[in-house]
Formats: C-alpha cells, sequence, structure tokens
C-alpha cells in the first residue's frame, strides 16, 4: 500500500510539474509579441527591424494588429492562435494594407462553418 501510494503521488508531481512548464511556455490567447512580429515579417516578406506592432487587440481567438513599416506603409493584420487551446501554435498571419480587407480566416473549421452557413441560407 505505501509503495502505490509513494509512486501515485511521485506520479502525480512529475506530470504537474511538466504541466507547468508547458503552461508557462505557451502564452495568452495573441501570443508574444516577438512570435507574432517574426511571423508578420515572414509574411510581409520584410525584415523584422523594419516593421513595428502596434494596437494588438485580442478578440476570441483571433489577434488584431497594425503593422507600420519604416517607410511609414500600414498593414491590419489578423492571426489565429497562440492560446493554450493552441499549444502556443499560430496559423500564419493574414495582412491588407490599410484600408483594404484582410482575407478570410485560413482555418478549414472556421472555412467550413461559414460555407455550410451560407447553404442553410441560401
Amino acid at each position: 500500500m505505501k509503495k502505490t501510494t509513494i509512486l501515485a503521488v511521485a506520479l502525480a508531481t512529475f506530470i504537474f510539474s511538466g504541466c507547468s512548464t508547458m503552461m508557462s511556455s505557451v502564452t495568452t490567447a495573441g501570443g508574444s509579441e516577438e512570435k507574432i512580429k517574426s511571423m508578420t515579417a515572414i509574411e510581409l516578406d520584410m525584415d523584422e527591424n523594419n516593421i513595428a506592432i502596434s494596437n494588438k487587440k485580442v478578440i476570441d481567438e483571433y489577434t488584431y494588429y497594425t503593422v507600420t513599416t519604416k517607410k511609414g506603409t500600414q498593414y491590419n493584420c489578423r492571426t489565429e492562435g497562440g492560446g493554450l487551446a493552441y499549444g502556443g501554435s499560430f496559423m500564419p498571419p493574414q495582412c491588407a494594407k490599410k484600408g483594404e480587407k484582410i482575407p478570410e480566416p485560413l482555418n478549414p473549421l472556421t472555412a467550413s462553418q461559414k460555407q455550410s452557413t451560407k447553404k442553410a441560407t441560401k
């Protein structure tokens, strides 16, 4: 009985310490500024040092933000993920020049739900 209890306590400690380590490395929804900046620079085919992120706003699983280049060009961008439900991962950001519409989300589940909604309303 004692060995079983000790083993159970040791196992629980191991499991929960692993979870807390993982949880601390995963940011809240919206993700870290550095990761978003890095992914956006790749999306816009620019150097990270040539862009600045501002007006970051998290709504549900999406993060909306403004990117300003050193030349003054502004983009509205959106990314999905970064929270615990996504394990800290992100969908690639989608950007459009200020005043243009950001493309629809890349999430296949979201896209299929919108298609079935459109069919139902016809």
